[in-house]
């Protein structure tokens, strides 16, 4: 049996040096669909048109190339606005769910005090997320930028 090195931490594996390996598995199935599920991939399918999505989605596959591990980069930025976007939407939900739960404990009628304390943990991740995505879209701009400008044959 081998012993894998331990890190500084008590029962945690150290590090490696090098890159972390590159997963072997194919691109995720859920951006390369037709319809849009959140707003990175909906942002994807507006700037590249159709015609663009599906050379983005075959420059990908060749991960091997420079254009291939941009256009994964691209992918994979907008899967992370997707899911930001959908934790975002959770955060909302919850927060509504307490709202309506408080207000029909106390007969439709809170107190300020109780509004605070309902709004603090929903309300402080929800900005959190909001401020996030925020950045991820932007994120997401400038690698779609990128792409642009080395392969401008995608439909814009």
């Amino acid at each position: 049996m081998t012993e894998h090195p331990t890190s500084s931490i008590k029962g945690t594996a150290a590090r490696s040096k090098g890159p972390a390996p590159r997963p072997s598995s194919p691109p995720t199935p859920g951006i390369e669909s037709e319809s849009p599920s959140g707003p990175g991939s909906a942002l994807l399918h507006t700037v590249l048109g159709p015609h663009g999505y599906r050379r983005l989605i075959q420059h990908r596959r060749h991960q091997h190339t420079a254009l291939g591990a941009l256009a994964d980069l691209i992918c994979t930025t907008a899967q992370e606005a997707d899911r930001l976007h959908a934790q975002l939407r959770r955060h909302a939900a919850h927060a509504h769910d307490r709202y309506r739960d408080a207000l029909a404990a106390r007969g439709g009628y809170i107190e300020n005090a109780e509004i605070t304390a309902i709004q603090q943990h929903p309300g402080h991740a929800a900005t959190l997320y909001a401020a996030r995505l925020g950045q991820q879209l932007r994120q997401l701009e400038s690698v779609l930028d990128a792409y642009r400008t080395i392969e401008p044959s995608t439909g814009i």
